[in-house]
């Protein structure tokens, strides 16, 4: 049988062979077709999944990514074109080649360039998606300065081919020379990415850093022993001698954002007013010194904390720092540190990083300069702050003046105030409506009123204002109690010094004794607030007191203390749910003793 008879009948053998495919058969078929597609999809899938994942990893470090921002993906490839083009510029510079005479780019301008594009890099990687109009603002400076690099190299490339076609031997030189100064170029670029990785900010193509550490220092106390010891005590422990003033900066801005806990702002007024009486500052002064203190001893605080801390930290290092008021870009109000720093000024907002902090997020508001400033900040009212600091100077232009009641003589100045504390107690007799004389000194206007209590509350005062008559004011003992009376002298600039004097009124033939006692103040759920009026005693008198009968089981542990504004507190009682009898000590400088019983039931 020949070769072609044979394939002939093969053909035939398998045609024969093909029968249609059953029903069942389609259908396996068709569920087989269907698994290998989800197979292969699903394959497809995971593998787009994986470098999905693999990308966001790394780009993980340059921003913080957040689910639902719609921008993410445009954000992202803003952010990136901006990295890469910034690292092309620098490796063309890296790898540009200068001759000796200076005909390309020398070292110094290189050196500025490198610095620059590097603080680029920084602010890029601090700028979340969250400020994406930031990053596009950076997009034209940063594109405004790489043309003006191109610029700059063409120029220089040109004139260096000019001097090739003029002197093949310099060409020869430059060449051999120039593998030197790359390797140098290379070596200093590496070692200003380590110091610029850390810095936000450059002026006159300076680095945040060579700007601190380039800065003229004058360390600066404020003269009040409290804060200045706590301000010592962290510099001690942040900071060694070998530091840079850059390095100190960054150790104590790193501590004060992790050191407080943000609560509302506490302003006290009476608490600053003392602060600067007794140390002869400014109120502005010593309002930061009652915000620093406060801070310290709470460990939170608001924007107003943080801010005169690190002025004072800073201010001790010897840098030229000032608190600043500012509005947010929703008009709230702010306050934030401003440091002068050749010439030009530089923002720390270390509320704003501790937040940024928390966060897990790149410092942001750490040396940004003008144009940054006026982007975060609707505005700014830096030169009134700065003007309101007086550099922790002693107060010159002062209300000095003096009284003499009835022949004692007291003197003090502005604001401060003269109390029972300094021993200022008169003992004098008690006739009803007498007067006592008060002599002053100064051409001002006086206020005087009675105080009845252990304490100064100028919100419960009885005015008797009187104008001199030959500089003096007859004001009339009313109360056989004990009281303080309360002077307020104001000249025509409203300048005001206030005297209190206690006077301890004695009833002729009369015993020391407590002509009352009872408890004033019992809106609190843990403690209540006792007073009690001695009369006839002499010089100081202080009180104490015992529980003679309770029906509360928590008896042992309750204590009675000196307040502030009353006689004594109760504490570690139950205000509204038991019965309490109490006995109240009075003792007098001369050891006179007199006792007051009263029962305490508010149910």
């Amino acid at each position: 049988m020949s070769k072609k008879v044979k394939e002939e009948n093969k053909k035939e053998k398998v045609v024969k062979e093909k029968k249609p495919l059953t029903k069942k058969q389609v259908i396996m078929l068709a569920i087989g077709i269907v698994l290998a597609i989800i197979l292969i999809g699903g394959t497809i899938a995971f593998v787009v999944y994986k470098n999905i994942n693999k990308n966001n990893s790394n780009t993980e470090n340059i921003q913080d990514v957040t689910e639902d921002n719609e921008d993410q993906t445009d954000f992202e490839k803003l952010k990136n074109d901006l990295i890469n083009l910034i690292n092309e510029k620098l490796n063309m510079l890296k790898e540009l080649v200068c001759d000796e005479e200076g005909s390309c780019l020398d070292d110094t301008s290189k050196e500025e360039m490198v610095t620059k594009l590097n603080d680029y890099l920084t602010k890029i990687n601090e700028i979340t998606d969250e400020k994406i109009e930031l990053l596009d603002e950076l997009q034209k400076e940063i594109s405004s300065y790489v043309e003006e690099i191109d610029t700059k190299v063409n120029e220089a490339t040109a004139e260096e081919e000019d001097s090739e076609k003029d002197d093949s031997k310099t060409t020869t030189d430059k060449s051999s020379s120039s593998k030197n100064k790359t390797s140098s170029s290379k070596n200093t670029t590496s070692s200003k990415d380590k110091t610029t990785s850390s810095t936000t900010t450059s002026s006159s193509n300076k680095s945040l850093e060579s700007l601190l550490n380039s800065a003229k220092l004058s360390p600066l106390k404020s003269g009040y022993a409290p804060v200045d010891n706590k301000v010592q005590e962290i510099i001690n422990s942040q900071t060694n001698s070998s530091m840079s003033t850059y390095q100190k900066v960054m150790a104590l801005y790193d501590w004060l954002t992790s050191y407080l806990t943000y609560v509302p702002p506490i302003i006290i007024s009476e608490a600053i007013q003392e602060i600067a009486d007794e140390n002869s500052l400014y109120y502005n002064d010593a309002q930061e010194l009652f915000l620093a203190e406060n801070a310290f001893e709470t460990r939170t605080g608001s924007c107003d904390n943080y801010s005169a801390i690190f002025m004072l930290l800073t201010r001790r290092i010897g840098l030229d720092s000032y608190t600043i008021s500012a509005q947010n870009a929703d008009g709230g109000g702010h306050t934030t540190v401003n440091i002068k720093l050749n010439g030009a000024w530089y923002n720390f907002d270390a509320q704003g990083d501790a937040k940024q902090k928390s966060k897990g997020k790149a410092y942001y508001f750490l040396g940004q300069d003008e144009k940054t400033m006026a982007k975060v900040y609707k505005s700014i009212n830096r030169s009134a702050s700065v003007s309101r600091f007086k550099k922790f100077a002693h107060q010159e232009d002062l209300l000095k003046t003096s009284i003499t009641v009835n022949g004692k003589t007291f003197s003090t100045q502005t604001s401060k105030k003269i109390t029972e504390k300094e021993s200022n107690i008169m003992d004098l007799t008690f006739t009803p409506n007498s007067p006592i004389v008060v002599s002053v000194t100064s051409n001002v206007e006086v206020t005087a009123y009675w105080e009845l209590g252990d304490d100064y509350i100028w919100g419960e005062k009885k005015d008797h204002t009187t104008k001199l008559t030959n500089g003096n004011i007859n004001v009339k003992i009313e109360y056989p109690d004990r009281e303080y009376l309360n002077i307020r002298l104001t000249d025509s600039k409203g300048r005001q010094t206030d005297y209190m004097i206690r006077i301890n009124a004695i009833e002729s033939g009369k015993p020391f004794e407590i002509k009352s006692s009872h408890v004033i103040d019992s809106t609190y759920d843990d403690h209540f607030e006792i007073y009690a009026a001695a009369s006839n005693g002499s010089g100081e008198v202080t009180y104490s007191a015992r529980v003679l009968d309770t029906t509360d089981p928590n008896k042992s542990n309750i204590t009675f203390e000196k307040s502030k504004y009353y006689t004594l507190t109760a504490k570690n009682v139950r205000t509204h749910e038991y019965y309490y009898k109490i006995e109240v000590t009075a003792k007098d400088a001369k050891g006179n003793t007199a006792t007051s019983i009263f029962e305490y039931n508010e149910k």
